[in-house]
C-alpha cells in the first residue's frame, strides 16, 4: 500500500476534517493558528499535506524546509484509524519525499510530573522505533519544553534558528523571540 499526499489549501475537499483533527490532536498552548499555517503554504519552503490510503482520510502533516533540513511541525493521524500502522507509513512517506534531507521533529520532553507522562514516553518510543534519535537539543517555546529528535546527521542549533526564522518570517520571529534552544546531555528512556 502506498499513501497519497495532497497539498492542502483553505478550499481542500477535506478541510473540515483537517480542521477538526488539528483542533483535537494538539493542545491550544503554543499551537500555530491554522489560518497562519495555510497562509504560509504560499512559501516554497512549506508543505501542508493531507494523507490518504486510497480514498480513506488518514491525517495530515505540515513541514517546513531550509536547505537540507526539514522540520515536521505537525503530524496527526485520524483517531478512527490510529494503531493500524499509519503513523509508521506516514513517516516512511515523509522520509521518501525528503530523501536527501535530515528530518527533525519536536516532542514534549519526558517529565514524570506531566499529566500525559505515559503518552510522552510512548510517543518517543514510537519515533525511536522509526529511526529517529535524540538530537540532544531542547527547545523552550513559551514555557513548554520540547526535545528534538532527528533522522539523519546531526543538526546545528544555528541551522534550526534559520529554519524557524524562514518559516515564521523575520518580523514575527523578532516579536516571538522567546524560542530558547539549548544543548543537553543525552537522555534514555
Amino acid at each position: 500500500m502506498s499513501l497519497i499526499l495532497e497539498r492542502v489549501s483553505k478550499k481542500h475537499r477535506d478541510i473540515d476534517k483537517i480542521k477538526n483533527l488539528f483542533n483535537n490532536a494538539f493542545p491550544p498552548k503554543g499551537k500555530i493558528p491554522l489560518w497562519y499555517l495555510l497562509y504560509r503554504t504560499k512559501l516554497n519552503c512549506t508543505e501542508f499535506l493531507a494523507i490518504y490510503d486510497d480514498d480513506i482520510f488518514v491525517g495530515f502533516t505540515y513541514v517546513t524546509t531550509d536547505n537540507d533540513l526539514t522540520l515536521i511541525l505537525f503530524l496527526a493521524i485520524d483517531s478512527n484509524i490510529r494503531g493500524k500502522g499509519y503513523g509508521t507509513k506516514v513517516l516512511d512517506a515523509i522520509k521518501k519525499r525528503y530523501i536527501s534531507n535530515r528530518i527533525i521533529l519536536e516532542i514534549e520532553t519526558i517529565d514524570k510530573k506531566a499529566k500525559n507522562y505515559e503518552q510522552r514516553v510512548k510517543r518517543k518510543k514510537f519515533y525511536i522505533k522509526n529511526g529517529y534519535r535524540d538530537a540532544e537539543i531542547s527547545i523552550n517555546l513559551l514555557g513548554d519544553i520540547y526535545d528534538m529528535l532527528i533522522l539523519g546527521e546531526k543538526v546545528d542549533i544555528e541551522e534550526y534558528y534559520l529554519l524557524i526564522k524562514k518559516f515564521i518570517g523575520r518580523i514575527l520571529y523578532w516579536i516571538v523571540g522567546s524560542i530558547v534552544i539549548c544543548k543537553r546531555t543525552k537522555k534514555t528512556l
